[in-house]
C-alpha cells in the first residue's frame, strides 16, 4: 500500500511521525529510495512547516528512540 494514502483517507489513524521515521531510515539505507518516495517526503516537509523537524524529534523520542532527523526534514527544497 502506499503511504500517500494516508493523506487521502484511506488509512485510518495515520502516523505522519512513523511515516516520516520509516523514510527517514530508508533513506541511509538504501540509495534507491529517495527516487520513489520524494514526493511523499516533501508532502511531509509542507505540511509540516518550518517545526517538523522539532516535532518529529519529539515524536520518535516518545516512541522510544534517539535517532535525530535528517536535515532535510527542515525544507522540501533540500529533498
Amino acid at each position: 500500500m502506499c503511504a500517500c494514502c494516508a493523506f487521502d483517507g484511506d488509512l485510518l489513524d495515520a502516523e505522519p511521525g512513523k511515516l516520516a521515521f520509516d523514510l527517514d531510515r530508508a533513506n541511509s539505507e538504501n540509495l534507491a529510495v529517495p527516487a520513489g518516495w520524494a514526493g511523499v517526503e516533501a508532502l511531509l516537509c509542507c505540511l509540516g512547516g518550518p517545526e517538523l523537524p522539532d516535532w518529529l524529534e519529539e515524536d520518535w523520542r516518545n516512541a522510544g528512540t534517539i535517532y535525530r532527523p535528517q536535515e532535510s526534514w527542515s525544507s522540501a527544497d533540500q529533498i
